[in-house]
């Protein structure tokens, strides 16, 4: 498995119910969980996967 990744669990519904960022070295980030982002832990994701997040955010 390739690190670091985004974990993106579904419901039976197709609703995401957890986003997180793992990477493989210390525990993951729980970016989201239904209806909360985490802010603090958003703050801490390279520029890069920060990015990604907040397309997957504004697509919601």
């Amino acid at each position: 498995m390739s690190y670091p990744f985004l974990y993106i669990e579904f419901d039976n519904y197709g609703t995401a119910v957890e986003i997180s960022y793992v990477t493989g070295l210390s525990p993951s980030l729980n970016l989201y969980e239904p209806l909360s982002w985490n802010i603090d832990n958003l703050r801490q994701l390279p520029a890069s996967m920060r990015h990604i997040i907040e397309d997957i955010h504004h697509s919601w």
